[in-house]
């Protein structure tokens, strides 16, 4: 198949996307346990450090990337959703593929779907792509994100005894699949766990925690509990982040048989996380992208944006993605105790979900509710626009990843990161 650039490539795979959305209805690994079988089973040619959890799984994975490639290993990364390009979900040594060879070598991947006769979705197709070519470029080691859950996510087919499973903070998100209470969705976090696996994670509620010992008491496999106190300081990063790579650095150190460096941990720290408190300067004001949607990233946001801006004034542009389990009013809550003038926007249909997101008149009522002076800018050129001529120093975009991958294109045309 002759797949010419990104444009095209999102076409092909939008067509993959389930539709009606039912995610239960393809929430299971039959199809693509298939697909791997029928590509070789490419997912188990290399090392993989694999991560589940709610808060953090994206900046953790990064993390241990940029940590692998300090200490010279070539290491694939998969992360999920992408914020500017689809490449994002196929990086080499924290670079995303080329288009050109994105675009070719998905060509050829998307030739053996064909002729395997199965029918995944677009996150299975993204999803053994990536381990595919991760086995064609010869990795070292491979991070992959989970996408949804763990147990029954596409990402769980890696059979190898030697994957390193870090599971990062646990909370309420995706309860319409994963369940409505924390043991429920935790069992499913947990589910990545396989015999034979070292699985790192923060001491969480009991809650969690009983549910993590359990599986590693069944799998069998054995649990690394990560100190909050560190060798190496990072007074530069977030708090959230200073716990996020804590955790990377411990499943690291692990998965080499040898402790890293400081200045390796140094240089990892410093590694680009599009979305995460990506911070830039429009003008004399200074712009931060984070795709918090849930009460606990919104609260770690919070707390490290109030640590970073202390005693200065923020306004914030907000879109929350359509679903169940968004808190609409707790997180109105959050973000007005931050920023009490808020714009509300809106965006279309996402990636592999199809979700768009929710009216811009529910969430402006929710953030008048929480006391927050609210304005719908539906235009996105509008809403930057209006939000650069706040009088705040600070702005924050936030809400959704999605929102912010939609709206990032438009901060990079004003400004470069900090």
């Amino acid at each position: 198949m002759q797949i010419a650039n990104f444009t095209e490539a999102t076409r092909i795979l939008n067509a993959y996307i389930p539709r009606p959305l039912n995610i239960r209805a393809v929430y299971n690994l039959d199809t693509i346990r298939a697909l791997a079988a029928f590509v070789g089973n490419p997912q188990n040619n290399f090392r993989v450090l694999h991560v589940a959890g709610t808060s953090g799984k994206t900046s953790t994975s990064y993390y241990a990337a940029a940590l692998l490639k300090a200490a010279g290993k070539k290491v694939g990364l998969t992360v999920s959703p992408h914020i500017t390009s689809i490449n994002e979900r196929v990086q080499i040594g924290l670079v995303p593929l080329p288009e050109q060879t994105f675009c070719a070598e998905l060509g050829l991947f998307m030739d053996e779907v064909e002729k395997s006769g199965l029918k995944p979705t677009y996150f299975e197709i993204m999803m053994a792509f990536a381990y595919w070519e991760f086995a064609r470029q010869k990795v070292d080691f491979a991070v992959v994100e989970v996408g949804l859950g763990g147990l029954l996510d596409g990402s769980n087919i890696v059979t190898r005894d030697d994957k390193v499973c870090v599971i990062t903070d646990i909370g309420f998100d995706h309860m319409g699949v994963l369940g409505h209470s924390l043991p429920e969705i935790a069992t499913q976090k947990a589910g990545i766990i396989h015999a034979n696996n070292a699985v790192f994670m923060h001491e969480q509620s009991d809650e969690v925690m009983e549910v993590v010992r359990a599986t590693c008491e069944r799998a069998p496999a054995s649990l690394h509990l990560v100190a909050a106190e560190r060798d190496v300081a990072l007074p530069f990063l977030p708090l959230y982040q200073q716990r996020n790579i804590a955790l990377a650095e411990d499943a690291v150190a692990f998965a080499l048989g040898s402790a890293l460096q400081p200045q390796q941990i140094v240089e990892a720290a410093k590694v680009h996380i599009p979305g995460r408190m990506e911070t830039f300067t429009v003008g004399e004001k200074t712009v931060v992208l984070d795709g918090a949607h849930n009460p606990q990233k919104l609260q770690a946001m919070a707390e490290s944006m109030r640590a970073a801006y202390p005693d200065t004034a923020m306004a914030a542009l907000v879109g929350f993605v359509q679903s169940k389990e968004v808190s609409l009013d707790e997180n109105a809550q959050i973000v007005t105790a931050l920023a009490p003038d808020v714009l509300v926007t809106a965006f279309g249909a996402t990636q592999e979900h199809g979700a768009p997101s929710i009216d811009a008149d529910v969430v402006a009522t929710a953030f008048q509710a929480a006391g927050a002076k609210t304005e719908i800018v539906a235009d996105h050129h509008k809403a930057i626009e209006a939000l650069m001529a706040r009088p705040e120093p600070v702005a924050i975009i936030t809400g959704s990843l999605y929102l912010v991958s939609y709206l990032r294109p438009f901060i990079l045309a004003l400004a470069q990161p900090v």
